[in-house]
């Protein structure tokens, strides 16, 4: 399987050239991800590799190469380490998802994010999860109506500080619901912090 999502990312080194280039300050080498970087980095524990924030797929979207980030984030759970709880795959899954729709690959995105619920949600719970991430794939469905209804499950969840954060993407969500995805997300978007 390695093999295979070797072969397959060593061959994304052509392609994103043409990505890579429509970003001017953007080096096309640095969208690229040499064999033995790509072994290092699908050896990382989850916390290496998902929350670094300057390491694991995260250096690569720090350079503006975030497709080529969701697909290593892709090749990651694809040959995933057994001891990744579900939780953790549905946090990659959706920042896949986040960094596909930053992409402008919404239907993508949409599929990722549907993968990153968590079924054994409970309405009781520390984190309202689920209608965080049914805000942002009503947000890329372009569905309005959903997009508030999730905004106010949100509202009403525990005021934990997740859920604060949470509150206010999608707060930024629904302010610039006529922006692309990446605009929306961003801090202009948002409410600001009382």
């Amino acid at each position: 399987m390695k093999a295979r999502l070797l072969i397959a990312l060593l061959f994304l080194g052509y392609q994103p050239l043409a990505f890579a280039q429509a970003t001017p300050s953007l080096k096309p080498e640095e969208c690229q991800i040499k064999p033995s970087q790509l072994e290092t980095l699908l050896a990382l524990p989850f916390m290496k590799f998902d929350q670094d924030q300057t390491g694991g797929w995260r250096e690569l979207a720090n350079h503006g190469c975030k497709l080529e980030a969701a697909l290593l984030i892709d090749a990651y759970l694809a040959d995933a380490p057994p001891e990744l709880s579900e939780i953790e795959k549905g946090d990659l899954y959706f920042h896949a998802g986040q960094l596909l729709a930053m992409t402008g690959q919404s239907g993508i995105a949409v599929s990722h994010m549907l993968r990153s619920l968590n079924p054994q949600e409970s309405a009781s719970g520390d984190i309202a999860w689920n209608a965080y991430v049914l805000a942002c794939i009503a947000f890329l469905s372009r569905n309005g109506q959903q997009l508030r209804d999730e905004r106010n499950q949100l509202a009403v969840a525990k005021q934990t500080r997740e859920n604060k954060i949470n509150l206010g993407v999608v707060d930024g969500l629904i302010n610039c619901f006529d922006k692309p995805y990446e605009t929306a997300y961003g801090m202009a978007c948002r409410p600001a912090v009382q």
